[in-house]
């Protein structure tokens, strides 16, 4: 494969180097443009579907594959059953699948290729085959009965066997089918030939539309998604696709569909499935009234029968990211330009489809109904415009159709696909990471000149994300106007096939603003008397053979010579000659070999340093000095940990003092000299020890308090101790708005190109991410910060950063004035590589008085690697606290306090009571507390009306029970005498409304009871000492009911109810409701209700009825509500569907269970 190898705009994130850009350029001046092989011709996917070619047959095997027929189509159905019966065995009848179920109709009958009618109760055949045929069909609904032979033949003894009402085939369309062979037993004259070949012509199966459902966004109609009994009849290829995608399920009488039991098709969630995509498609197919007619096979592989299906509508199946989606065939309106800035690394240009690939004719084949519906070749799809490109030679390819059976559907069908085939001009394109919005399907302009493709219009044929170089690769493939009314016959000639722009061979790609960085220098040691100018611009190619360098007050000029010259090999230019405090705008241009000149790139608002007493060089006295400050300063901070220590001591010495006042003074004179402040009034006296020590470091404040008191009278002495710690860990705020994004974008910060920011689900949070390129120089600026004059002076930042081992980043802190004007900055200091968010670069420093604003920067050092930033954070004071997760201030804090307490009698010389430790706290266990009284020598025990154990706590007057509720149910356990209505439960578990002095055995789930047989359980088989309670109505009743005598309230109650048999107006389901009901005393309480839905058999009976089959209910366990004689009830009312249902028996079964 030849093909053009493009090392296009630029490195991995930051831009087009400039050797991208000039071998780009080279690429275009030599025209090194080199046929390859097209990827159009693999767009071309032509559908491989075996079983295609047998929809006709009528073929006898009984575990033949699931089959499903799509629109309007013949069948030649599966048969599955077949049997001789009658007189000399005069009689066969067939089983015949059709298709899978719901289907709309099956209208049409043909037998050896005639029409046949039929009619009457029996579904007997008229014309030709009167009398000796007989066929009945079912719609494929989940609830059809068996199919069964005629009755009252003439010679049908003996009847039929092996064959009876447990044959049903639901969810199939089936035929049952007889035909007697001959008009007397002696003879076999009716079908000579053998029986005929059968072929079925319906409209089949019915699926779901999302364009006709109410609830999807953008639809208009009765059809719900997850309700089988809305669909409908579609004959819309994406329709047909949409149901395969997303499966096949066994269906539910009720409408329901049981998504565990898979029938067929691939089975995709709805998540899953791109479907505004299909919806897109079908209203474009419906637009070109491209229809499908066909029939799908298990047999065939789920992704080739995907093909067919799309094929019909003029899609393929794509990937759009974790989704199946569609492409269609249809104009599109580019909703973006792609440029030399979204482009990295090589690009690959495919110029021309290879020959053998370039077909000019395609001959389309359909299935004709007027043909039988065999497969028929329709005319030359051509044009003059396509042979004369390949110089008159005729390239044909035959493409069958396989579910189309429209002659102009087939034409309109091969013109799309050799327009497709045409689009010769492919593209691979490495692409940053901000283009992972673009996804397959989506049309996008190229207009990078470099590439030779000038505003040249692609279709996204795929887009790989290569999240480790946060890049994304597109895979294009072109596309053209003009062909969309010429493959729908709405002009002469399709458009020429693409081809490369051409490139001015002069042209030199200006530089990238962010290849070049532009530095401000304060004069060097010594003095130095004019700032200077860095400009950094590393050059990586030799086909830039100059570089142009001005500077001037704007934009426009005047401009001064800065530099002009061959490229330096370190990539650094100074420039001086500059006025101290000016503001200056930069100029940069590339001179080429053959002497052109790009367009100049500028910057703006770099201001010269002012003039600076004394030697600010890093390694100058006072910064070596100002460091060693520094250093002594971090010595300087307190250790923690050893100030808590030596607080402890305290306190235990404060704890032997307290122990001794305890142990008794001999006078209390002599115990107040003892404190630090002494107060005697009258008959009171008091003392107070106070003893406070503070400490703070950069990370941790803490406070110790030590205090002791005691106080006397005449009757009563107390003396309290109380040792309290509190330590608390603080965060100053972050005065960089946005600096860890917590806006949840990137507002404020500057990124070069190639950098981008988002949601990290590796860090939890927002990071800015970039790609570093080896000699490449990129800046990243954190949001500017005001640091005006009620900011302290003395400041401190930090860079929260992961990084690559052998990437070279470093950071500073850059100041200016409150017009924006430079000052100055600290010095560049590396990061250290690290792949822990929780490390940080911090240093200290005072800002310049004339500071109004501060930047922090990161730059590159022209290595390779990543970089990721977490935040970028601002604050007042020199030293950093530690790394913080948002930009308020955050602050962690923990008091201890320990506390003795005793209260003494004075009279009596003893303590009266004294709370007393039980054990510490350990392992994850709290502390035990004991009350201890002198008068009794034990514990006290807690003597309180209620022990609340949480929110679900329930209080009531029994106070010798524990109570909880869990959900709607509460238990009850008795640690006294037994509660309940009979006195006898000690313990319970049932509804969470029942009251404690109504609670029983029989209207609890479970418990234990102080009588036999001590437990009961009324869940799990238990509990049912009453019978059951069956009763009906008679054929055609509404209501049935029952009355039963003696019935407790609070009895369980199980109950079901049914209507069975009767008839239905017509083969249509009838919605209704069956309710059961509870009456006594004339008042009637519902007990349960239930939506249900009587179905018909499918079988028409000589009045024009159809059997109806039955349905029912099962009502959860009730409590019953009444006592005595209590009547049950069971009625059914009519909501919907057919007019009515005669003849149904109406039935309940009522079990009833008494309380123990």
């Amino acid at each position: 494969m030849n093909t053009a190898m493009v090392a296009a705009a630029g490195a991995a994130l930051p831009g087009l180097s400039f050797s991208a850009q000039l071998a780009v350029a080279n690429f275009a001046t030599k025209a090194v443009v080199f046929g390859g092989l097209a990827a159009a011709s693999a767009a071309l996917m032509r559908p491989n579907i075996p079983s295609s070619g047998t929809s006709l047959d009528f073929k006898p095997d009984p575990k033949a594959p699931v089959r499903g027929a799509m629109g309007y189509t013949a069948l030649g159905g599966n048969k599955v059953f077949q049997a001789t019966w009658g007189y000399r065995k005069v009689a066969m009848s067939l089983g015949v699948a059709l298709s899978l179920g719901p289907i709309d109709q099956v209208p049409r009958f043909e037998a050896d290729g005639a029409t046949v009618s039929f009619t009457g109760p029996q579904n007997e055949a008229t014309g030709f085959y009167a009398a000796d045929m007989w066929q009945r069909t079912t719609l494929g609904l989940p609830g059809d009965a068996a199919l069964l032979p005629p009755t009252g033949l003439k010679y049908g003894n003996p009847g039929l066997t092996g064959w009876g009402t447990q044959h049903a085939a639901p969810q199939v369309s089936f035929s049952f089918w007889t035909m007697v062979l001959a008009k007397n037993p002696e003879d076999r004259d009716v079908f000579t030939n053998g029986v005929p070949d059968p072929r079925w012509i319906g409209r089949w199966m019915k699926v779901w539309q999302p364009r006709y459902d109410s609830t999807y966004p953008g639809g208009n109609g009765p059809q719900r998604r997850d309700d089988w009994r809305t669909w409908g009849w579609s004959e819309n290829p994406y329709d047909h696709a949409l149901a395969w995608v997303r499966g096949h399920y066994k269906l539910n009488l009720d409408g329901t569909i049981d998504r565990t039991k898979r029938i067929a098709g691939i089975g995709a969630p709805d998540s899953a499935i791109d479907i505004p995509a299909f919806v897109e498609g079908a209203n474009i197919a419906d637009a070109n009234c491209w229809t499908i007619s066909g029939e799908w096979s298990t047999a065939d592989g789920k992704f080739q029968t995907l093909l067919a299906m799309l094929q019909a509508g003029g899609g393929e199946p794509i990937s759009r990211g974790a989704q199946i989606s569609v492409m269609v065939n249809a104009p599109r309106v580019a909703t973006y330009t792609y440029t030399r800035d979204d482009l990295i690394g090589q690009a690959e240009i495919r110029p021309l489809t290879p020959r053998r690939e370039r077909k000019n004719t395609i001959i389309p084949r359909y299935k004709s109904e007027a043909n039988g519906w065999q497969y028929v070749p329709a005319g030359e799809v051509t044009s003059s415009l396509y042979r004369d490109e390949d110089r008159g030679e005729p390239r044909s390819l035959e493409i069958e159709y396989t579910h189309v059976r429209s002659a102009k559907q087939a034409g309109q069908l091969a013109a799309y696909d050799l327009a497709n085939l045409r689009e010769g001009l492919t593209a691979t394109l490495p692409s940053k990471v901000h283009l992972m919005h673009v996804h397959p399907g989506a049309c996008i302009k190229v207009d990078v000149p470099e590439l030779a493709l000038a505003n040249q219009k692609f279709i996204v044929r795929r887009a790989t994300t290569n999240h480790q170089s946060a890049s994304v690769t597109l895979e294009l493939r072109s596309e053209s106007d003009a062909k969309h009314a010429w493959a729908l016959g709405q002009a002469a000639q399709p458009a020429p096939s693409p081809s490369l722009s051409a490139v001015d061979p002069k042209y030199v790609p200006p530089p990238a603003p962010e290849d070049w960085t532009v530095v401000p220098k304060p004069p060097g040691g010594g003095g130095v008397s004019q700032p200077i100018v860095v400009i950094e611009l590393p050059i990586e190619t030799t086909d830039i053979v100059a570089v142009i360098i001005k500077h001037g007050p704007s934009a426009s000029g005047p401009w001064t010579d800065g530099y002009e010259g061959s490229p330096r090999t370190d990539g650094r230019y100074e420039v001086a000659g500059l006025t101290p405090g000016q503001t200056y705008c930069f100029s940069l241009q590339y001179v080429a070999k053959n002497g052109a000149r790009s367009e100049p790139d500028i910057k703006c608002g770099i201001v010269a340093g002012e003039l600076t007493a004394g030697n600010v060089i890093p390694t100058a006295p006072t910064i070596v000095g100002l460091q060693g400050q520094i250093n002594a300063a971090f010595g300087d901070i307190f250790n923690v940990s050893e100030l808590l220590a030596d607080a402890r001591i305290e306190l235990d010495a404060q704890g032997a003092e307290i122990a001794a006042a305890r142990g008794g003074q001999a006078t209390l004179n002599a115990r107040i000299s003892q404190v630090n402040q002494a107060r005697i009034d009258g008959d009171e006296a008091n003392a107070i020890a106070i003893k406070g020590v503070a400490a703070r470091t950069a990370h941790t404040e803490a406070d110790i308090i030590d205090l002791e008191n005691a106080l006397a009278n005449e009757t009563m002495a107390r003396a309290e101790a109380v040792g309290q710690l509190t330590a608390r860990q603080a965060l100053n705020p972050n005065l960089t708005p946005n600096g860890n994004f917590e806006a949840g974008s990137s507002a404020g910060w500057g990124l070069p190109a190639g950098f981008g920011a988002g949601y990290s689900s590796f860090n939890g949070g927002w990071i800015a991410y970039g790609e570093l390129t080896s000699g490449t120089v990129r800046n990243v600026q954190a949001p500017l910060t005001s640091v005006s004059s009620d900011v302290a002076a003395i400041q401190s930042s930090q860079i929260a950063y992961r990084m690559a081992s052998n990437a070279y980043v470093a950071a500073c802190v850059m100041f200016f004035d409150a017009g924006y004007g430079y000052i100055g900055q600290t010095p560049w200091e590396p990061l250290a590589p690290t792949t822990d968010w929780m490390v940080w670069k911090a240093e200290g420093y005072t800002k310049p008085a004339a500071a109004a604003w501060s930047r922090i920067v990161v730059t590159t050092g022209g290595t390779e690697g990543f970089i990721n930033l977490r935040q970028a954070k601002t604050e007042a004071g020199s030293v950093c606290t530690i790394y913080s997760s948002d930009a308020s201030v955050s602050s962690l804090s923990a008091t201890v306090t320990e506390q003795s307490l005793a209260i003494v009698d004075l009279e009596n010389q003893q303590a009266l009571a004294a709370w007393h430790v039980v054990a510490e706290a350990s392992g994850g266990k709290p502390a035990r507390i004991g009350i201890a009284s002198s008068a009794l020598g034990t514990y006290v025990a807690l003597d309180a009306p209620y022990i609340f154990w949480g929110d679900n706590t329930v209080f009531e007057d029994a106070t010798d029970t524990l109570q909880t509720t869990v959900g709607e149910n509460r238990k009850v356990l008795a640690f006294g005498a037994p509660f309940g209505a009979s006195g006898n439960l000690l313990e319970w578990w049932g509804p969470a409304t029942t009251a404690l002095g109504t609670m029983t055995t029989g209207n609890g789930l479970n418990g234990r009871m102080t009588t036999e047989p001590y437990v009961f359980d009324n869940v799990i088989g238990g509990g049912k000492t009453g019978g059951a309670r069956s009763f009906s109505s008679g054929p055609g009743g509404s209501s049935a009911q029952s009355t039963v005598p003696g019935v407790l309230a609070g009895s369980m109650l199980e109950a079901t109810g049914a209507i069975n048999g009767g008839s239905l107006d017509a083969d249509a389901p009838l919605f209704g409701t069956i309710s059961l009901y509870e009456e006594s005393g004339g008042v009637q309480t519902l007990v349960y209700s239930e939506p249900v839905t009587v179905t018909s058999d499918g079988l028409q009976q000589p009045n024009g009825s159809y059997g109806a089959q039955s349905a029912s209910i099962i009502s959860p366990r009730k409590f019953a509500t009444k006592s005595g004689a209590v009547t049950y009830s069971v009625t059914f009312s009519r909501t919907g569907g057919s007019r009515f249902v005669n003849g149904a028996v109406l039935s309940a079964t009522f079990i009833i269970t008494p309380p123990a």
